[in-house]
């Protein structure tokens, strides 16, 4: 899980060049101390102008004994997941209701509001270009696809159709 970066000493421990993994006290001042390891890691990339900038972050571990390489191979796959997580959070409508079945239900139209997006995005929204696939993701943001989605829902509610190619049962 990676470090949020919060507080003077653990900003200082983080930008140490010197050590690479540490343990760090969360809670210090109260009864319940949490002692938690931590990798330290840098990124650096250049900017435009030429010069170097450098990020220090950190990873917590806790019952694995992993390199960091390990670490950040395994957090990047869970990136994905997580992030969708995310997405599926904006769409899913907020409810106080108790039953499972709706709560399922909700979460699997989140999900496939998402995936319906992803699909979009792969057929009409990449670069055409030899070699690898390059999706333009801002030509069509998840939130412009939410409101055009609402905006048909209404349009089919009120029952005016003339914008929208939908075949209505009878």
């Amino acid at each position: 899980m990676p470090v949020k970066a919060s507080g003077k000493e653990l900003i200082g421990l983080l930008a140490n060049e010197e050590i690479r993994q540490f343990t760090y006290s969360l809670n210090k001042n109260k009864e319940t101390t949490q002692e938690i390891e931590i990798l330290r890691y840098s990124n650096s990339r250049c900017k435009k102008d030429g010069t170097v900038e450098r990020k220090h972050c950190g990873f917590v571990v806790f019952g694995v004994d992993w390199n960091l390489l390990k670490v950040k191979r395994v957090y990047r796959s869970r990136f994905a997941i997580e992030s969708s997580y995310r997405m599926r959070n904006i769409v899913r409508p907020k409810t106080s209701t108790r039953n499972p079945v709706a709560r399922y239900f909700f979460a699997i139209v989140s999900f496939l509001l998402k995936n319906i997006w992803v699909v979009l995005l792969f057929e009409h929204f990449r670069k055409k270009q030899r070699g690898p696939i390059v999706i333009k993701s801002e030509w069509f943001r998840f939130d412009a696809f939410i409101d055009s989605m609402l905006d048909a829902l209404i349009v089919i509610r009120n029952g005016k159709n003339e914008n929208l190619d939908i075949v209505q049962a009878s």
